[in-house]
């Protein structure tokens, strides 16, 4: 069978496709066709983002779990520091002074509540 040449949308008037039912068939054949390999590269473009977006999720998940255990730690140094008035705070390798404890103290609290999941 030879197949005739496929003409576009436009070509496609009532009356042709009255005329060549077959070359319009192959026509929408090959639409959908096209259809369908774009619709399967989008959905492989919504898989790989949404795989992308759940490894981002668990490196924040990581970080927030790290942030928290650190602000323990240090909340933990400050009460210390505060009962036995010994300045300054030695944590993680690092000298921290009254001041820059409370500052971060203020600052990790919000950034956690605002990184938490909804629920």
């Amino acid at each position: 069978m030879i197949r005739k040449p496929v003409l576009s949308e436009v070509e496609w008037s009532p009356e042709r496709i009255a005329s060549d039912p077959e070359g319009y068939l192959v026509y929408s054949s090959q639409q959908v066709q096209q259809q369908i390999k774009a619709r399967e590269k989008r959905l492989e473009q919504l898989s790989q983002r949404r795989a992308e977006l759940s490894r981002k999720r668990d490196e924040l998940l990581g970080k927030m779990s790290e942030v928290a255990n650190f602000r323990r730690r240090l909340d933990s140094a400050y009460q210390r520091a505060l009962d036995e008035d010994r300045w300054p705070v030695r944590l993680a390798g690092r000298t921290f002074d009254r001041e820059r404890v409370k500052v971060i103290l203020s600052e990790t609290q919000p950034w956690l509540n605002d990184r938490e999941p909804p629920g």
